[in-house]
């Protein structure tokens, strides 16, 4: 049986981009889905979750407050927000596939 692996992004994925979902919970400064807790915290049972976001850095703070285990991260934060981002980013995560 094959392990099941999941790329977690933040934004978009944990935090809403531009409307607000109508039912909603704040943990901190963040604002999620109300149901995301209790589905990633099903998903983190059946399926590693890695955090492949610039969020890096605070991706051990989202999993705290949204009460689920998390694998670990690629990382890919110190590359710049240029147009080399992306395949800086499609390079991590190659190397993390192979």
């Amino acid at each position: 049986m094959s392990k099941v692996i999941v790329l977690l992004d933040v934004d978009g994925v944990l935090l809403a981009m531009g409307q607000q979902p109508e039912n909603t919970l704040k943990v901190g400064k963040m604002v999620y889905d109300a149901n995301l807790p209790a589905w990633l915290q099903k998903l983190s049972q059946i399926a590693e979750i890695y955090w492949c976001s610039s969020w890096q850095d605070q991706s051990e703070q989202f999993a705290h407050d949204l009460g689920f285990s998390s694998a670990g991260y690629i990382g890919f934060s110190d590359l710049k927000r240029t147009k080399k981002l992306l395949l800086g980013q499609i390079r991590s995560n190659r190397t993390f596939y192979d």
